[in-house]
């Protein structure tokens, strides 16, 4: 089970004032800190208040990939007391000339880990609670519930739907993002004040939208968009109106432009935040086939409900596999036949398979994989499996 957290506080920036939910707020900055942070806090729109303010918050990114990775770095820099990070993925070698919170060493760990490791270093004064699971419609509230905002690094929009109507619902401001090729887009959604992001983004599915296995990604976009969501976030934390409520900003290098779109006032008729009692039925795929990673089909095969797989008796269990890379919330491993599994502490399960494998060319085949390993050996329960 998910561990329960709690909540430091919300800043309204309508009423100016910081709401207290729980009784464990810092009132005061040290010493390291105020040195640490010196060249923020002379800052008009930060100060000492708006340090302190940072140092209490509690703030989710879901995702540490391509835009996630840089805003942690900037976060956690930047001193923000609490950072929850969500991602279901290992560090993968066609990752790290984007992805700089990894290196070559840590291809095969879970990104949550190696990032926890990185940020703890890079400024020990905060915490960072790593979550290597993917975000699904039966677990996204209680990943959302005990933070001030969630900021997107996302690569998929059926997993932004899910994270948009959960922050909606929670009403937990949601800084969206996405990047492909040289251009990117940001917007800030205040839940019942602005758009969401069904409300200008709507039906899409994965799909149809372009991936960056396929076209691209240039590493400059992600930067320049993950700064924008970090800048958003700190005026949102400093109590300052962001500056992209019902705005969309476009970002093209092709061009070097910077263009603000005005996005429609909240659509009524929206199916998350609209005035529909019933909300339609997000899609998602608790199966999902990827874009290939060294020439082998990829599937991510996620859980019914929280798990917590025993990586160490997962290793004696998996006879036939040789570990690859072990550490504290997955680990992976090879078979003879060119299978590579990476099981991941939640119950996730990455599978890369060669194409010359015929045996294990669909969606079931994996599945039946992953029963095989997870329900027979490891002795998890039936009603866990992603049917």
């Amino acid at each position: 089970m998910l561990e329960k957290f709690k909540i430091n506080q919300i800043y309204n920036y309508k009423k100016g004032k910081t709401l207290q939910l729980k009784n464990n707020i810092f009132n005061e900055l040290s010493n390291d800190e105020i040195e640490a942070y010196s060249r923020q806090i002379v800052l008009d729109e930060i100060g000492y208040e708006g340090q302190l303010k940072i140092k209490n918050a509690k703030v989710l990114i879901a995702g540490v990939g391509g835009l996630g990775s840089p805003t942690a770095l900037k976060l956690a820099a930047m001193g923000v007391g609490f950072i929850k990070l969500v991602d279901r993925d290992i560090v993968s070698t066609s990752d790290l000339h984007r992805q700089h919170l990894y290196d070559f060493h840590s291809i095969g760990l879970v990104k949550v880990e190696v990032a926890t490791e990185k940020l703890k270093a890079l400024n020990p004064r905060i915490t960072v609670i790593p979550i290597p699971i993917s975000i699904k419609q039966w677990n996204a509230h209680e990943l959302i519930k005990d933070v001030d905002l969630v900021i997107d690094g996302l690569d998929s929009i059926e997993a932004r739907y899910i994270i948009n109507r959960a922050c909606i619902e929670r009403n937990i401001p949601y800084i969206y993002g996405a990047a492909i090729e040289n251009q990117g887009v940001a917007s800030t959604i205040i839940p019942y004040e602005s758009a969401c992001l069904e409300c200008f983004n709507p039906g899409l599915t994965d799909e149809e939208l372009p991936k960056c296995s396929i076209v691209g990604v240039h590493p400059s976009i992600l930067n320049i968009i993950s700064s924008i969501q970090t800048f958003e976030a700190i005026r949102l934390i400093t109590g300052k109106k962001p500056k992209l409520i019902n705005k969309l900003l476009y970002v093209d290098l092709n061009e070097l432009s910077f263009d603000e779109v005005k996005v429609v006032v909240r659509n009524q008729n929206c199916p998350s935040c609209g005035s529909k009692q019933i909300k339609p039925q997000l899609k998602e795929e608790l199966i999902e086939e990827h874009c290939a990673r060294s020439g082998k089909k990829v599937f991510i095969i996620t859980p019914k409900k929280w798990l917590t797989i025993d990586l160490l008796k997962a290793s004696i269990q998996l006879k036939e596999f040789k570990i690859e890379k072990f550490g504290k919330l997955g680990a992976t491993f090879s078979r003879e036949d060119g299978i590579t599994l990476s099981i991941l502490k939640t119950g996730v399960a990455i599978i890369q398979v060669p194409p010359n494998l015929n045996k294990l060319n669909s969606k079931k085949d994996v599945l039946d994989l992953y029963k095989t390993i997870f329900i027979d050996k490891l002795n998890m329960p039936i009603e866990a499996l992603p049917l």
